[in-house]
């Protein structure tokens, strides 16, 4: 019989994949048709409120069935030469390599490029890492991005539905003002790719997307994401305790949802506190939930929380 895990099943500060991904249910299930659709999507939603755990988890769905998806954070990449190294790590590896088992075939579409990258074996894992001179003159790099953006589309044509997820998408503003227009200008001629689109300053990406004025305007399906409905978490936290050898009273998950809102980060936070306090094989209690500084930390922080009072009085 295989034992019960009874570490704590709720995350918060990272990725909630697998069973850590809570309800979604619905946008995942829309996020995934959209893709294998080929339809550009652009997410909206305030700061923690999972949109990177969607499209990662959606992004599994659609790798099952087969989809290649590249994936590129652009909080990671501060310069154009960045930005370009990482696309060529994502589509060599996400879209490249699985249609060219052999390495040197899935490596030749990358040495047609304006700038040559230098190509880094990883001793541990034997994975590569692409880099591209910094010194090379700012039209070579343009051009390098624009074939590397290009790569997707061609790859992919008539082999494999195929997807180029960007997240944090606003920072491209911020790596060069000029590369929104190069990025429309290779997107709009690959109706056969879907593009995803998110970030974490709602106000710029709605700027890129939302204004008339801006290459991307009008291009992506906007998809809004706010707080989890009260049913869904409530089934999903009892869950998670019950699998975990632990219980959780009906008062106790309402009181912390009426704290969070239904906001993932903070429910998932308080969550973890609260399975803290409670010891294997018993109930969590309203009382537990207020134990420590797990409730008032996250009450404090919600600003609209109708408990938010009861921080002073359990202090």
């Amino acid at each position: 019989m295989k034992s019960q895990d009874h570490s704590n099943p709720f995350r918060f500060g990272a990725l909630a994949l697998d069973e850590s991904f809570a309800d979604r249910e619905r946008e995942r299930t829309e996020l995934v048709a959209d893709v294998r659709n080929g339809q550009d999507v652009v997410v909206f939603a305030p700061r923690r409120c999972g949109k990177s755990s969607l499209v990662w988890s959606a992004g599994q769905v659609l790798a099952g069935e087969g989809v290649l998806v590249a994936h590129v954070d652009l909080m990671t990449t501060p310069t154009k030469e960045r930005l370009a190294a990482a696309l060529a790590r994502s589509i060599f590896e996400s879209i490249a390599s699985p249609l060219e088992r052999i390495r040197e075939r899935a490596l030749a579409p990358f040495r047609g490029l304006q700038i040559q990258p230098t190509v880094t074996v990883d001793p541990e894992d034997d994975s590569l890492s692409f880099s591209f001179a910094a010194e090379r003159g700012q039209t070579d790099v343009d051009a390098t991005l624009e074939r590397l953006l290009q790569l997707p589309a061609e790859l992919g044509a008539g082999r494999r539905p195929t997807a180029l997820i960007m997240d944090e998408f606003q920072e491209i503003v911020d790596i060069d003002p000029r590369l929104p227009k190069l990025l429309r200008s290779v997107f709009q001629q690959q109706p056969e790719v879907a593009h995803v689109y998110l970030g974490s300053k709602r106000h710029v990406m709605e700027q890129i997307f939302s204004d008339a004025n801006e290459p991307f305007w009008r291009s992506a399906k906007p998809v809004e994401l706010g707080p989890i409905g009260t049913e869904p978490f409530t089934l999903f936290i009892a869950d998670r305790f019950r699998r975990t050898g632990r219980d959780v009273d009906g008062d106790a998950v309402d009181e912390l949802l009426a704290i969070t809102g239904g906001h993932p980060y903070a429910t998932q936070e308080l969550a973890y506190f609260l399975w803290e306090q409670v010891p294997s094989g018993e109930v969590g209690s309203v009382d537990q939930l207020w134990r420590g500084q797990g409730a008032p930390a996250v009450a404090a922080r919600q600003p609209m929380a109708p408990n938010a009072g009861k921080v002073a009085s359990s202090q």
